[in-house]
């Protein structure tokens, strides 16, 4: 699946801040739903996450195979 690379990076952003905060919890995310048009999302910890149509998810598998790097 390709993934619009601001989308990725706003995933990632997410997902890192979270793990920061709950570093025991993060070890049980699933991935990051977000919206594709405001970049706002949350983490998801199904396996089957629901999402509206205009959010997407975002594996955590996926969010760790590109390079992490810092909004600009």
């Amino acid at each position: 699946m390709l993934i619009e690379p601001r989308l990725l990076r706003a995933a990632q952003h997410i997902y890192y801040n979270y793990a920061n905060v709950h570093p025991v919890r993060a070890q049980y995310v699933t991935g990051v739903a977000i919206d594709r048009e405001t970049y706002s999302g949350f983490v998801s910890f199904r396996q089957q996450a629901i999402i509206l149509p205009r959010e997407v998810f975002i594996r955590t598998e996926d969010l760790m195979s590109y390079q992490y790097q810092q909004l600009t």
